[in-house]
């Protein structure tokens, strides 16, 4: 799985993979929690909340969150986020709403529902780029807005901002959660958190904290002057559960120490705070909001200068992203460089895509299990064979050539020149150490004749020798009795399947079928190894 987050991390991965892949594991997570029953599930949960009351920190590990989230490069974060740079879900009432829109109508639901009024002392609690603070330092110019956040990145683009607007009624903390306090006598009549429970465990200590920092209540009558706790929170709508480090990639890379509430697992801490209200809002909307970010990252992602990408935790990815994007819009058989079984080769361009994509990520190599080179497709073959440790399956189906204008490798491997030297000495070292390999499917024109090449000798040696080869699919048998002599040596072997392939020509194709059953029947003779592995596959007259 290790290599696998690579690869997510490399943006190798395409996204209807992730999609299934995502869907897969929440179906995993929901099989997990659920226990059963009811009684069963009520009882789970009434352990996990007394198992958090007992942890030690309020927010167990701050500084992974700051590295995963928040101090991501904050130009790369604006630029998959709307407007307000809202980083938490937004409201879609009608599902036609865009995503500025969208941000739009969720931040003033939060002022409707949080009784936000002018004049009030507000905090933004965990305040993220600003979207919150931003909107109502701007809405209610006579309010005194207080965001706290634990980057100092995110604080720097607060305040450029905000000096940019000329909002003088903000003022942005750096801080940590567990550690942090507000002087005696600063309180909020309001206090906002949207979207930063969840990096939360224990929330008796946290709500303890929290209501010391809302205003006292002088007049226990006036409970419309009461200070107000406002807390947006994605969650499970029954079961609460923990994001781990073995839970997987989200856990390890996005959401370390990380909670998934339940709906109602607010109600069980409230010694300190009191529950007025609470609202659902359906997943839907959040879908969709991500599915607004995914859009403006494929958008804007182009744009993100090499100095920026350097920063990020996908190092590489400028140079090697481009090379299996290519590929697979090229290929007619393509699913990722993850999941692919069979990649299919047909020109010069696809290798070459390819060849550089091996090159600058070696592990992408061991995922190839099956390899077929159809077409002439450049000498870069060499650098696949080579980089692809894992093969089960070759096959060399039609004309492979140095050159998408020669006629063919297996008809030129006569020819001495380094190209199809190296190419040739690729594939017999492949064929000599692939511990994989069981099948091959051998061109056999290039191979006829009394007196075969170099080349061709080689490849019948490496054949008689891979370690573990059981199948092999030849064309073209005749005056090839050395050759099935020497390749059925190979203890490994458990088939040789010869088939037809046509020469082109009726009368010259009924010709070679009479040679070659008569070369068949010989070659039977020879012995019992011959006779049992070499099995002959021709053609109907009316085919041809």
């Amino acid at each position: 799985m290790h290599a696998s987050y690579q690869l997510l991390d490399k943006g190798l991965v395409p996204d209807f993979i992730v999609r299934r892949v995502i869907r897969a594991l929440l179906r995993q997570r929901l099989r997990e929690i659920d226990r059963g029953s009811f009684e069963a599930n009520h009882a789970a949960k009434m352990r996990w909340i007394e198992e958090l009351r007992a942890r030690d920190a309020i927010a167990e590990v701050p500084e992974k969150a700051n590295e995963q989230h928040y101090q991501v490069p904050t130009k790369f974060i604006i630029s998959t986020l709307g407007p307000y740079a809202k980083y938490s879900s937004c409201l879609y009432p009608t599902g036609k709403e865009t995503l500025a829109e969208a941000e739009s109508l969720m931040l003033e639901s939060y002022c409707e529902k949080a009784q936000l009024r002018d004049n009030q002392e507000i905090l933004d609690l965990g305040c993220g780029w600003g979207s919150l603070s931003l909107f109502l330092a701007q809405k209610y110019p006579n309010a005194r807005i207080t965001g706290l956040s634990n980057s100092a990145t995110q604080k720097a683009h607060i305040d450029a901002v905000a000096k940019l607007r000329g909002l003088t009624n903000i003022v942005i903390i750096t801080a940590d959660i567990n550690t942090f306090n507000f002087g005696s006598g600063e309180y909020f009549d309001r206090i906002i958190s949207i979207e930063m429970f969840e990096h939360m465990k224990n929330y008796q200590v946290l709500f303890q904290k929290v209501s010391t920092w809302l205003r006292p209540n002088l007049s226990p009558a006036a409970r419309a002057d009461d200070a107000l706790l406002f807390i947006q929170v994605f969650c499970h709508r029954s079961m609460p559960y923990h994001f781990e480090e073995g839970d997987g990639w989200m856990a390890q890379n996005f959401f370390s120490g990380g909670t998934m509430p339940s709906h109602d697992l607010f109600t069980y801490f409230q010694s300190d705070l009191t529950l007025i209200r609470s609202w659902y809002i359906n997943g839907m909307h959040y879908s969709r909001t991500l599915e607004d970010w995914l859009k403006l990252q494929d958008k804007n992602g182009k744009d993100i200068d090499g100095k920026l990408r350097a920063g990020l935790r996908t190092t590489n990815c400028a140079e090697t992203r481009s090379a299996p994007l290519l590929v697979c819009k090229s290929w007619l058989r393509v699913a990722t460089p993850l999941f692919y079984s069979v990649v299919v080769l047909r020109c010069r361009r696809q290798t070459e895509a390819l060849s550089r994509t091996l090159f600058g990520n070696k592990m992408l190599g061991t995922f190839i299990q099956k390899l077929r080179l159809e077409g002439g497709f450049g000498q870069s073959v060499h650098t696949i064979v080579e980089a692809a440790p894992n093969i089960t399956d070759l096959w060399l189906t039609l004309d492979i050539s140095c050159f998408d204008n020669v006629t063919g490798l297996c008809h030129n491997n006569h020819i001495e020149n380094d190209q199809i030297r190296t190419l040739f000495e690729a594939l017999c070292n492949g064929i000599r150490t692939w511990k994989a390999l069981v099948l091959i499917d051998l061109p056999f024109a290039g191979f006829r004749g009394c007196y075969p090449s170099k080349r061709a000798l080689e490849i019948c040696g490496v054949l008689a020798t891979a370690p573990h080869l059981q199948t092999l699919v030849l064309k073209h048998p005749q005056g090839s009795r050395d050759f099935l002599q020497q390749i059925t040596q190979n203890p490994s072997l458990e088939i040789v399947h010869v088939a037809f392939q046509s020469l082109g020509d009726p009368k010259w194709d009924a010709m070679f079928i009479e040679e070659s059953r008569r070369f068949e029947i010989y070659e039977l003779r020879e012995g019992e190894k011959l006779k049992e592995l070499l099995h002959y596959e021709y053609p109907d007259a009316k085919e041809l």
